[in-house]
C-alpha cells in the first residue's frame, strides 16, 4: 500500500488528489471520534441511527386524488377571500392592495385605518410590524381592523396550507422527511426537508393536512400518545403530592380545574363555559402548561388571546393549590447559578452556558427535563419496537407520540405489543431527594388515514 505523509504531499493527478483528500478527511473524523467521551446518551443516540434511516427511506404514502381535491378547494377559498379583501380596499380606500407587500400593508393599517403602529425588535432593530401576532392583536383591540385583518389572516393560513400540500413528492407519491436525533438541546428529534426535496418536516403537520397520508396496501396506521406526559414529569420532579394525585386521576385537566376553581372533579362541571369560548377545563389545560414552564401571566394571556386578569387569577389559584411547582422552578434557577447543568431521569446531561440570571435561560432550564424525559421515553419505545416487532413499520416520531403502520390482519395482536414496547417505568428523584417510580400511560388509535376521525373524515384515527 502506498504511504503518503500529509506534511510533504507530492504532486498528484486529479483522481489521486481526491482519494488522498477523502482519506485524510476520514482519518481526521476518526481521530476526533476517538477523543469524544462515549457517554450513555451518545451510545443511545448512535443506536437510533438505523431506525432513523429506515424512516427517511420509507416515507409515507400520499392519497394524490384527495390531495388534489383539497388543493383545488383551498385555492377557491383563497381566491374568494382575496376578492373580498380587494372589494373592501377598493370600496373604502379607492385602490387595490397587494396582501403580500409589507409596505402596502403598513400604509393600509397605519395610515388608511389610522391604527397605532406596532413595533417588533429584530436583531436589535425596531421595525413596524405586519406579522401574524400584530394582525391578531389589532383584530382583538380595534373593531375597525376586523374586516381587513380577518381577510389577511385567512389568506395567510390558506397560502401556508396550500404550500404544504403541494410539496414535491417522490416518484412513487410518498412524503419523505429528514430526522435529526441531536437536532434540539433537549434530545427531542427535529425534522426537516428530505435531501431529495420530497416532502418536508413531518412533525408539524396539522390535522387537516394529515388526511392525505394513507397506509400502504394491506396496512393500517397505529398512532400512540403519551397521556399527560410533561405535566406528569413536572409533578414528580416537584414532589407535589396533590399535583401527582391530579395527574394520576386519569383526566388531569378536569382534576386541576376542580382543584383550582373549587368544584367537584366532574367532566360536565369542568366543561362549563368560563371565558369566551373557553371552558374551565380549557383554561386549566392551556394555562397550566405555560405556568409549569415559568411563563408569565402576560405571555400566557397573549398566546391564549385572553385578558390578562383571567390568567393572573388562574396562576394565583394554581400555585396556591400546587405550591411545590414554584419551589421546583426556584430550585432549577438555583441549579443554574451553582452547577450550571441539569441531569434528567434518563441520565441526559445538559450544560447551560447562557447568563444564569437571564429569564430566557431560566425558562429553557425549567422546560429541559420534562421535555427531554418525554422525548427520550418515545425514542426508547421506538427502538424497542424496531428490535422486537419486525412486522411494525415505524413512520414518525412526534416528541410524545409514535406513528407506525401494521398489517391489518395482525392489528389486534400487534397494537397491544406496541403499547407494551412503549410503556416503561422510570425512577424520578424530586427536589426533596425522594425517589418515586413513574409510569406514563400510552393511548393508541388506529385508522386508514393520519387525520382524526370526524364526520367528514370517517376513516381517520380513532
Amino acid at each position: 500500500m502506498k504511504t503518503l505523509y500529509s506534511d510533504a504531499l507530492p504532486e498528484m493527478d486529479f483522481p489521486l488528489q481526491y482519494l488522498v483528500y477523502n482519506g485524510l478527511d476520514g482519518m481526521l473524523t476518526q481521530e476526533i471520534a476517538s477523543c469524544i467521551p462515549r457517554s450513555s446518551t451518545y451510545e443511545f443516540e448512535r443506536s437510533l441511527l438505523p431506525l432513523v434511516l429506515d424512516m427517511m427511506r420509507r416515507g409515507i404514502r400520499i392519497d394524490m386524488q384527495r390531495r388534489d381535491e383539497m388543493v383545488l378547494h383551498l385555492r377557491e377559498q383563497r381566491d374568494r377571500t382575496c376578492h373580498v379583501f380587494n372589494s373592501i380596499c377598493t370600496g373604502v380606500f379607492g385602490r387595490k392592495v397587494n396582501p403580500r407587500s409589507p409596505m402596502q400593508l403598513k400604509t393600509l393599517l397605519y395610515k388608511d385605518l389610522m391604527l397605532p403602529e406596532v413595533y417588533v425588535s429584530k436583531k436589535g432593530e425596531k421595525k413596524i410590524s405586519t406579522d401574524r401576532d400584530t394582525l391578531e392583536r389589532l383584530q382583538r383591540d380595534y373593531v375597525r381592523a376586523i374586516p381587513i385583518t380577518a381577510c389577511l389572516l385567512a389568506m395567510r393560513d390558506l397560502e401556508k396550507t396550500i404550500d404544504t400540500l403541494t410539496k414535491d413528492l417522490s416518484p412513487d407519491a410518498r412524503w419523505h422527511a429528514s430526522f435529526n436525533i441531536g437536532g434540539t438541546d433537549t434530545g427531542r428529534w427535529s425534522s426537516s426537508s428530505h435531501p431529495f426535496g420530497w416532502g418536508s418536516n413531518l412533525q408539524n403537520i396539522d390535522d387537516y393536512i394529515r388526511r392525505i397520508f394513507i397506509p400502504d396496501p394491506g396496512y393500517i396506521f397505529v398512532n400512540c400518545d403519551q397521556q399527560g406526559a410533561e405535566a406528569r414529569v413536572v409533578a414528580y420532579l416537584a414532589g407535589d403530592d396533590k399535583y401527582i394525585q391530579a395527574i394520576e386521576s386519569g383526566d388531569v385537566h378536569t382534576m386541576v380545574a376542580s382543584m383550582v376553581f373549587g368544584f367537584e372533579p366532574k367532566r360536565d362541571l369542568a366543561d362549563r363555559k368560563y371565558y369566551r369560548e373557553m371552558s374551565f377545563r380549557d383554561i386549566a389545560k392551556r394555562a397550566a402548561h405555560g405556568s409549569n414552564y415559568g411563563g408569565s401571566a402576560h405571555t400566557i394571556a397573549r398566546v391564549l388571546k385572553v385578558d390578562l386578569p383571567i390568567i393572573e387569577d388562574f396562576q394565583s389559584k394554581y400555585f396556591r393549590a400546587f405550591p411545590n411547582l414554584r419551589k421546583w422552578q426556584v430550585w432549577v434557577a438555583q441549579q443554574l447559578q451553582t452547577v450550571r447543568k441539569l441531569t434528567t431521569p434518563f441520565g441526559r446531561v445538559r450544560n447551560f452556558w447562557g447568563n444564569p440570571h437571564d429569564d430566557a435561560t431560566v425558562r429553557a432550564a425549567i422546560a429541559f427535563t420534562p421535555q427531554s424525559t418525554v422525548g427520550d421515553m418515545t425514542s426508547n419505545g421506538l427502538l424497542a419496537i424496531r428490535n422486537t416487532l419486525p412486522e411494525v413499520q415505524i413512520l414518525n416520531n412526534i416528541h410524545d407520540a409514535s406513528f407506525c403502520q401494521v398489517p391489518i390482519e395482525r392489528k389486534d395482536i400487534l397494537v397491544p405489543e406496541i403499547i407494551k414496547c412503549l410503556t416503561r417505568t422510570l425512577e424520578v428523584r424530586d427536589i426533596w431527594g425522594k425517589t418515586r417510580t413513574m409510569l406514563i400511560p400510552w393511548e393508541s388509535q388506529v385508522g386508514m388515514n393520519w387525520g382524526k376521525k370526524k364526520k367528514d373524515n370517517p376513516d381517520g384515527l380513532a
